[in-house]
């Protein structure tokens, strides 16, 4: 049958300080909703930034000006100033990270300053390890599908994967017809000789 407070929609817990002594109380049983008053920094970045991709698909990236606009619009709550420092230092995947904040990889900033949400092609400063995306318990419900939008996104891929340093690879084989029957000692030897 079980204790009772079990059988309820109450969790029981209990604290053992004392070892034989415990003082019980209940608990409403938490929901798994999101509850919390305010969406963390990176979070709303990457929200405001998927939504900005979602509302304009030709645009390749956007200015901070574009990002503090569409947040305030949004209304998340964090202040200018914050998103700034995250667009371009906190949350930026391709950017040295200082020691003051963050070492997350969720969005991707533009030689020009614009900023984007991160591509699989795109280079991550070895230094960064913390999220992709937002946990979906951190954020509010309506931005699920949002978050799952961008997950398929950049798991999406035209064409094969990049390789590293593929126009180095593109030259391989170039000019060979330069060198057609020549011989590579004899070429040298000839450069060398009058050198004293």
């Amino acid at each position: 049958m079980g204790h009772p407070a079990y059988q309820s929609k109450k969790v029981l817990f209990f604290f053992d300080k004392w070892y034989k002594r415990y003082n019980y109380c209940e608990v409403e049983k938490m929901s798994t909703a999101y509850t919390k008053s305010h969406v963390k920094v990176a979070d709303e970045l990457f929200l405001i930034v998927a939504l900005l991709h979602q509302e304009q698909p030709e645009q390749k990236a956007f200015t901070v000006g574009q990002i503090l606009e569409r947040a305030a619009k949004e209304g998340l709550g964090s202040a200018a100033g914050s998103l700034r420092a995250h667009a371009s230092q906190h949350a930026a995947a391709n950017v040295d990270p200082d020691s003051r904040g963050g070492k997350y990889r969720m969005v991707f900033r533009e030689r020009d300053n614009r900023i984007r949400l991160l591509a699989p092609s795109d280079y991550v400063h070895p230094d960064r390890h913390q999220k992709f995306y937002p946990d979906l318990d951190d954020i509010p419900e309506k931005y699920h599908a949002l978050v799952e939008w961008a997950r398929r996104r950049h798991e999406k891929t035209e064409g094969p994967p990049a390789r590293w340093l593929e126009g180095l690879h593109q030259l391989k084989g170039m000019g060979k017809g330069i060198w057609k029957g020549v011989d590579a000692d004899a070429y040298v030897r000839g450069l060398r000789e009058g050198w004293e």
